[in-house]
């Protein structure tokens, strides 16, 4: 993922990808890597008063991406030496790159503001939000960047009327080749149609990360409790294996 979409340039040499729609089972470091992903848009990209902003639904959705991101600068010396935050864990807020004037903040739908001019926005669960107005505002915003990226993250959901579905949708058009966009990256892990969600052998087409940050136990664990409760079978064909559902439970 990160390769391609760094990877891939325009003639004029800026980046051709920008959005990423990323659609993969829960607990496959999909978090940790859009708080990367915000690193390096922040110092490395060569924009100025560059704005990154973890997006959730909820303010402590959001919050739990930019922790990441906050560790990972407090785990770095040399980020610790350009990144000034404010507040103190587990209440900081913002980093701020003295350098260039960039910042890297969170931002929900509960508590958005207008004005934002994202270089960066990392969308986090999208399949949460129940409508598209804050990812509306954040990619309005980028209209005056050189090769700004929004970086959306989710599982799969079952609400065919959000802004989740909308853009799952259109992923799977583009990859599909019906509908063409060079800006559009798409990577989606999930069960191929007719696949039995109980069978093992499938499970890493939704799981690319099994056996580093998911465990098979764990989705052991989870297949056999949804057998045995089918309040929760939706739940975890959504969640652990990408699959859109009907109903939400």
């Amino acid at each position: 993922c990160i390769g391609s979409i760094y990877g891939w340039k325009r003639a004029d040499g800026l980046r051709r990808f920008r959005t990423a729609y990323l659609e993969i089972g829960k607990g496959n470091g999909k978090t940790p890597m859009a708080a990367g992903v915000g690193h390096l848009m922040l110092v490395a990209d060569d924009e100025p008063r560059a704005e990154v902003y973890a997006a959730a639904s909820k303010k402590e959705q959001a919050q739990i991406m930019f922790s990441d991101a906050v560790i990972m600068r407090d785990q770095s010396p040399a980020l610790c030496r350009r990144l000034q935050p404010s507040g103190k864990p587990p209440l900081t807020w913002n980093l701020l790159d003295t350098k260039t004037g960039s910042f890297f903040r969170p931002i929900s739908s509960d508590r958005k503001k207008s004005g934002a001019r994202p270089h960066c926005s990392l969308i986090d669960e999208i399949h949460e939000h129940e409508d598209a107005n804050t990812v509306d505002m954040l990619r309005a915003g980028t209209k005056g960047r050189r090769q700004p990226l929004v970086f959306e993250i989710t599982n799969s959901g079952f609400d065919r009327t959000t802004v989740c579905w909308e853009h799952h949708d259109y992923s799977t058009r583009v990859l599909q080749g019906i509908h063409v966009d060079d800006s559009w990256f798409t990577y989606v892990c999930a069960l191929d149609e007719g696949d039995d969600w109980t069978d093992e052998r499938v499970w890493p087409k939704a799981n690319p990360n099994l056996g580093v940050s998911i465990q098979l136990d764990y989705l052991r664990g989870r297949v056999n409790e949804a057998l045995g409760m089918p309040s929760i079978q939706n739940v975890v064909r959504r969640l652990n294996f990408c699959e859109w559902t009907d109903r939400k439970s």
